[in-house]
C-alpha cells in the first residue's frame, strides 16, 4: 500500500487544471493511478521489508522518496502536456519546471540511497559494497 495520499500530492501545488481533468474526483483518481504505480516501482527497488518498515528514519525516508518520485512523474507528465500543446513555431521555457524536477529526483535519489544502505536505527540494517580484483600481478619492473 502507498505511503502518501492524494492529498499530499495535490498539497505539492497540483491542480486538476494542469492535467486537463474534467473534476476533482477524476484528478484525485489520476493522481492515484501516479502514486499506486510510483509505489510499486520504489518497493521493488528496496524490497518489500524495507517499504513496509515502520522503524525511524527508515519510514520517513521511504514516504518522501515516495512523494518525490510522484512529485517528479507529475512535473514530467506536465511537461508533456506543454510539449502536445506547442505547434512548433513558438517556443516554450520548461527551464523552471525541469530543474524541479531533477530536484525532486536526486532528493528520492539520495533517499533511496540511505534506505538501501542500511541508513537507519534498526539492528537488522545492512549495508554494502564492491570489492575489484585481479587474478593478474602488476610488474614492478616496467
Amino acid at each position: 500500500m502507498a505511503k502518501v495520499t492524494n492529498q499530499e500530492i495535490i498539497d505539492f501545488g497540483f491542480t486538476k487544471d494542469m492535467f486537463r481533468q474534467s473534476d476533482e474526483n477524476a484528478f484525485k483518481s489520476y493522481v492515484d493511478s501516479i502514486i499506486a504505480e510510483i509505489a510499486a516501482i520504489l518497493s521493488g527497488r528496496i524490497g518489500e521489508a524495507l517499504y513496509s518498515s515502520a522503524i525511524s528514519p527508515t519510514a520517513e525516508y521511504v514516504k518522501r522518496a515516495e512523494k518525490c518520485l510522484v512529485a517528479a512523474e507529475m512535473l514530467q507528465r506536465r511537461i508533456n502536456f506543454y510539449l502536445g500543446s506547442v505547434d512548433g513555431t513558438e517556443g516554450l521555457d520548461l527551464f523552471k519546471v525541469r530543474r524541479q524536477r531533477e530536484e525532486y529526483v536526486t532528493e528520492a535519489e539520495t533517499l533511496i540511497a540511505k534506505i538501501v544502505a542500511g541508513v537507519t536505527t534498526d539492528s537488522s540494517s545492512f549495508s554494502f559494497g564492491t570489492v575489484t580484483t585481479s587474478h593478474f600481478v602488476e610488474d614492478s619492473d616496467a
